[in-house]
């Protein structure tokens, strides 16, 4: 009986909007100066900032014109490296820049200061430790009897090779990149080099560095990693940059039907799988202009626009993660694993969001679920589109208005949602190579053009989950006893001759 009254009690002490505000401003507008480049701090940095404003939203207060503030306050507390950088990665000195490109730089940079730190050795420990007489006692008739310390000192060969007697790192060798992931793994072992870090002076269970596997998250050299966890004797290699890359998200399946097309629900007792999505990145010289739009959604009471690209070669919707902080939409736990063709990236998103589309004149709303990933892609188109005149299309409402300048794309509209946004109208402009349709956003438009502009698809494709044996092998490696720690005859040199000197 008294819970209600209870709960009633702490709702008047702790639900008071105008607290919450002003504790969050307060967090905001007191933000402590970074002196030294560190990535931790970086990232604390950002983080706080893009709290405050979830916070801030959730009380309803709108931070969609904050851009110039945001950015000051940020500014005002990084290191004179990293503001000179964020100053050079503006394109235009005179325009303002948004929040979600100083976002972007923030977590682009704090990565690179951490990388930066793996390579650079920390401070050498003392030798000796400082001596000092038992108790403390500086009177003692020891304290001020001379002592004749020795010092052993040794020369230390730069960094050779074990595989090609060259003066570089394992990572970087030629002829141990041309291996077989399998003949890569053999030489590590019997050369007793790390399998994490790929450095001759610790084994794994000792290595300090916090960085894993780009593929698979898991504590080994992403030389080290099995494509697809078959181990072949292929070579997992970095393709040419000419080449078309891809991208694939594997979605761990669950007991739930997917609403998906191309996307089948296996009963229990049948042997589970799970969807690759492929998404194609390709450059060429005879490129198209990607149908693009600036779609209205309702969130909480009110319309956004956000820039999205209509692909009818995806299975799935995506959302840029900056969309879901900004906006606090809601988030279910999932799975996927985003590699590339050949291993080249790995990425892993383990959220989905659920949002609404609405037409140009806010008639027609769509339910969507998308996939959060923090990058899309490139700007699109890559470069400003000068060979349309835009007395061509000008004539259209246009869906993006913008479609020939170069900005960030929000959201992929894949082939699940195509249906409910694209309708029947449909002209060819500029002499027959631009396509022109209808959609529920507006005209969007699509063709070749003679600048050069990355292209992006999503294609889904089946694939079988993992073996229980190499789960089994995942996890005795991961939870295998770290080896004893042995000096090596330096050290037990140095480690006598102290004994014996002090």
């Amino acid at each position: 009986e008294s819970f209600p009254l209870a709960w009633e009690a702490l709702k008047s002490r702790y639900e008071n909007p105008r607290i919450l505000v002003d504790n969050q401003l307060k967090t905001l507008l007191n933000l402590p100066p970074i002196y030294v480049e560190n990535g931790e701090q970086l990232q604390k940095l950002q983080t706080t900032i893009n709290n405050c404003l979830s916070n801030l939203a959730s009380q309803h207060i709108s931070t969609e014109d904050w851009d110039p503030i945001l950015i000051y306050i940020c500014s005002s507390k990084l290191p004179s490296e990293t503001l000179a950088l964020w100053e050079q990665s503006l394109s235009s000195r005179k325009e303002l820049p948004l929040w979600s490109e100083m976002n972007a730089f923030m977590t682009s940079r704090y990565e690179v200061v951490e990388r930066l730190g793996t390579y650079r050795p920390g401070k050498p420990k003392p030798l000796f430790n400082n001596y000092t007489p038992r108790g403390g006692n500086q009177s003692s008739p020891f304290a001020n009897k001379s002592r004749t310390q020795t010092f052993h000192t040794g020369f230390q060969k730069p960094v050779s090779c074990k595989l090609c007697n060259s003066n570089h790192g394992m990572k970087i060798c030629i002829r141990f990149r041309n291996l077989s992931v399998s003949d890569r793994l053999k030489f590590i072992r019997e050369n007793n080099y790390c399998e994490n870090c790929l450095s001759c002076s610790h084994m794994r269970n000792q290595c300090q560095s916090k960085f894993t596997c780009v593929y698979c998250q898991r504590r080994h050299h992403s030389l080290l990693h099995y494509p697809n966890n078959s181990q072949n004797s292929t070579p997992y290699s970095k393709p040419l940059s000419s080449t078309a890359q891809a991208a694939t998200a594997v979605e761990t399946a669950d007991d739930r039907p997917s609403t998906s097309t191309g996307i089948s629900h296996t009963p229990q007792n049948q042997k589970k799988t799970i969807s690759r999505i492929a998404t194609h990145h390709a450059s060429s010289n005879e490129t198209t202009l990607l149908p693009t739009a600036m779609v209205p959604i309702y969130v909480a009471g009110e319309y956004h626009k956000i820039r999205a690209m209509i692909d009818q070669g995806s299975q799935k919707t995506f959302v840029a993660s900056r969309i879901q902080k900004t906006l606090n939409l809601p988030t279910e736990n999932t799975h996927y694993e985003i590699s590339g063709m050949g291993g080249t990236f790995v990425q892993i998103s383990n959220k989905v969001c659920e949002l609404t589309l609405c037409s140009s004149d806010l008639s027609h709303h769509i339910k969507a679920r998308a996939i959060i990933l923090p990058k899309l892609t490139h700007l699109l188109p890559t470069t400003q589109v000068s060979s349309i005149e835009i007395h061509d299309i000008t004539p259209l409402a246009l869906a993006d208005p913008k479609c020939l300048t170069p900005s960030r794309i929000d959201m992929v509209i894949g082939s699940d949602l195509a249906p409910q946004i694209l309708m029947q109208g449909m002209q060819h402009l500029h002499n027959g190579t631009l396509l022109a349709q209808q959609t529920i956003f507006g005209w969007v438009i699509s063709g070749p053009t003679t600048q050069k502009i990355e292209s992006f698809s999503t294609q889904v494709n089946p694939a079988q989950n993992d073996p229980i044996s190499i789960q089994l092998r995942r996890f005795w490696e991961q939870e295998e006893v770290p080896d004893t720690h042995t000096n090596s005859e330096a050290d037990e040199f140095c480690e006598d001759l102290y004994r014996k000197t002090t």
